[in-house]
């Protein structure tokens, strides 16, 4: 597993099971990336929500600019402690 932090800053959306998708507000979140799906986490002042997307949705909203990864040295870094 991969974790880094990254500023949602457009639409982001993810699917409800029971639901039509739901959005991921604007803002800061934690991204953690595994094999074939990456997780996202946010909170806002009463709980912490989790999402997943798939590893090819994540991209795409990366290469979209709706999710910019804030500090890509934490990658190279988590990379790093996994191959310990």
């Amino acid at each position: 597993m991969t974790a880094f932090d990254a500023l949602v800053r457009g639409h982001v959306t993810y699917d409800v099971a029971d639901g039509p998708p739901a959005r991921i507000p604007t803002g800061h979140c934690k991204v953690e990336a595994h094999e074939g799906f990456v997780g996202l986490s946010w909170s806002d002042t009463d709980w912490t929500h989790r999402a997943t997307l798939s590893t090819e949705r994540f991209e795409d909203y990366l290469e979209a600019g709706a999710i910019l990864i804030l500090d890509a040295a934490q990658i190279d870094r988590s990379r790093a402690v996994a191959g310990r």
